[in-house]
């Protein structure tokens, strides 16, 4: 992609932009519309099972009333034979819901001669007929429409059975019992009964559909299917024994609530049509079955997905008729840039005379194409200054190389510098914060036997910090020459520095002469770090008194002092360089931190011992910058 032009870019990018935008807009589109119908068709569904509900119910409640009524007279009235048979056929002929009814009575109840006494009148060829049930082998007190509510002493509708003997077809029962009262104690006479036939229930909820493959199905309180698109499921199995055939517990789940009595909606794979559907089931309360209805999840959303279809054909369309537009367009506006482009390959070939086309379009490219010629113009005039510039620069950082070889040349760095002097052992090391720095450090023999030292930190970094120090590293040898006194040396060099001081430079320093033979250091400290004193014992800082730095006041007098070193010690001088360095977090090296390092380490030589403490700065510090020049002198005296 990198390589392509820029009309091909603008093609890709706008054309893949167009199509991010048509993805997200017809991706939202259709979740939304498809969760819109989802709901209106759950919404009507569930409507619709609540007006199926409601219809069942209403024709069960009616045919309930009727038997209720009766078993009141039969309660309160005085009855024989005939009065039963006229309730019964009044009853079968006006109720256009019941397929026939019975008064059973208890045994020997009616008639203490007659064990079973129960007229059933029932329809048959538009009229009504009598039959008689109960015999050795319709005992009709051991079946579920008598012995249940005779049990629980309320009405029930029984489960949907074949009435064998009776209507001869398949029906559910709705019983009542009625009681007689004697001693203020009811006693169980019978059952009344009211017979549906369940074709008109099955065809009226077949008349329910949902889709092309949609339907509806009414189980009992059991879960065994009263209606059912299959056949062979009807009076034959249940929802568990499904459940069960297939291994679905699911399946199994939703039959326990739908035998409980809840309603709801549940997404499944449909057993019987073998489709993703979802079940809306509501309870039908007089009779405590169930109503499901299964929804066909792929052709409810068949009208969004062919809509969706022709919205992606129109939108690809869209999309390539675009892309020619943007073609057409980028072409217009790419030529005179890639002219541009050829004029600038030249130029950054160093052809700073090629002619830069000249467009007259009006908009920013006429303004760019005028930039290239200014620019070019511009650059011819630039390179020539920027090749003065870096020859300049270039002589400059040679000589800067050079000044900083001559500094480090004014400094001993050749370890040991006195390897036919036992009496003692010296290391320095120095590392400015830039090429060139301020910090100074030398040893000198000024006589067989007195060791001129000295440490200084002059202020400020970088090119005047070292031409100051060069000055101060030559006073101090021609001081040296003149007189074994620390005192005498730095105030003669502090009265030089003075003179002619217009910067207002300054310099902290650290003097000392050591006589080899006795140990003894005379030395003068000019607002220096105070060193630290290396005896067998333990590492302290030296305290002495606190004189001001050197080049600031003329002909003031320096304290001079003096301290013995036995054999073994050793006295480490070093710049504020290293106790203040810092790290990322800005925290200083410190004092402290030197001091525990200096106890923790007195036992290396002179060597070692730098080493350490240099390397203990690099890991506090870190990755931060440093921030001013490090210098450490140490000289250990008659070291074994």
């Amino acid at each position: 992609m990198l390589k392509k032009g820029l009309a091909t870019k603008l093609i890709i990018y706008i054309s893949f932009s167009c199509f991010l935008i048509f993805i997200a807009v017809f991706g939202y589109n259709y979740l939304i519309s498809r969760k819109i119908l989802i709901k209106n068709i759950h919404d009507q569904t569930i409507i619709l099972a609540e007006e199926t509900v409601s219809k069942i119910d209403n024709v069960l409640l009616l045919i309930e009333q009727v038997p209720q009524d009766i078993a009141i007279i039969m309660e309160i009235l005085p009855y024989d034979k005939k009065a039963i048979l006229a309730f019964l056929d009044k009853f079968v002929a006006k109720n256009d819901g019941i397929y026939g009814s019975t008064i059973a009575f208890e045994p020997y109840s009616f008639d203490r001669k007659q064990k079973y006494f129960s007229p059933y009148v029932y329809k048959k060829d538009g009229k009504t007929a009598l039959t008689y049930l109960g015999s050795s082998s319709y005992d009709y007190f051991n079946w579920d429409w008598y012995s249940i509510p005779k049990k629980l002493n309320k009405p029930i509708w029984t489960e949907p059975y074949y009435d064998e003997g009776g209507g001869n077809t398949v029906m559910s029962t709705y019983s009542v019992p009625f009681y007689e009262t004697k001693n203020n104690n009811k006693q169980l006479l019978g059952i009344i009964t009211a017979d549906i036939c369940l074709e008109w229930l099955k065809d009226y909820v077949s008349t329910i559909q949902v889709g092309g493959s949609g339907y509806a199905f009414l189980i009992s309180n059991k879960g065994v299917f009263i209606t059912h698109p299959d056949k062979s499921l009807v009076m034959n199995s249940s929802v568990f024994s499904v459940a069960k055939e297939l291994g679905s517990d699911s399946l199994k789940e939703i039959g326990q609530k739908m035998v409980q009595g809840q309603k709801g909606i549940v997404f499944l794979n449909d057993f019987y049509t073998k489709k993703d559907s979802w079940l809306v089931y509501a309870p039908i309360d007089s009779s405590d079955w169930s109503l499901g209805i299964i929804i066909p999840k792929a052709e409810v959303l068949a009208d969004v997905n062919s809509l969706s279809k022709i919205v992606v054909l129109l939108g690809l369309i869209g999309l390539f008729f675009l892309s020619i537009i943007i073609f057409y367009i980028s072409r217009k506006i790419t030529k005179p840039l890639f002219l541009l482009a050829k004029a600038a390959e030249l130029i950054g070939q160093g052809d700073f005379d090629v002619k830069v086309p000249i467009i007259k379009t009006g908009d920013e490219v006429a303004k760019l194409s005028k930039s290239f010629s200014i620019m070019t113009k511009s650059l011819k005039k630039h390179i020539k200054d920027l090749t003065a510039a870096t020859a300049a620069k270039e002589k400059i950082e040679s000589e800067i190389k050079i000044a900083k070889d001559i500094q480090m040349s004014l400094l001993n760095h050749v370890f040991p510098p006195f390897p036919d002097r036992k009496e003692i052992d010296i290391n320095a090391f120095i590392k400015a914060a830039k090429e060139v720095g301020g910090d100074l450090y030398d040893f000198f023999f000024i006589d067989e036997k007195h060791l001129c030292f000295v440490i200084a930190d002059v202020s400020g970094k970088g090119v005047p910090a070292a031409l100051f120090m060069a000055i101060v590293s030559t006073l101090v040898k021609i001081g040296a020459e003149n007189s074994k006194s620390p005192g005498v040396i730095v105030k003669q060099l502090n009265n030089t520095l003075c003179k002619n001081n217009d910067a207002c430079m300054f310099a902290t320093m650290f003097l000392g002469i050591l006589d080899v033979k006795t140990g003894e250091i005379k030395f003068v400290n000019a607002g220096h770090n105070p060193p630290v004193i290396m005896s067998g014992k333990e590492a302290v800082y030296l305290k002495s008194e606190k004189n001001i730095a050197t080049a600031v006041i003329d002909d003031f007098d320096f304290k001079e002092e003096s301290l013995v070193l036995s054999p073994g010690d050793g006295i480490f001088l070093y710049t504020d360089g290293v106790t203040e360095a810092n790290n990322k977090k800005d925290v200083l090296f410190s004092d402290m931190r030197l001091l525990k390092l200096a106890n923790k380490y007195k036992e290396l030589n002179t060597q070692g011992f730098i080493k350490k403490i240099d390397s203990e700065i690099n890991d506090f510090a870190g990755t931060a910058p440093q921030a001013d020049d490090i210098t450490m002198l140490y000289i250990g005296y008659k070291f074994k």
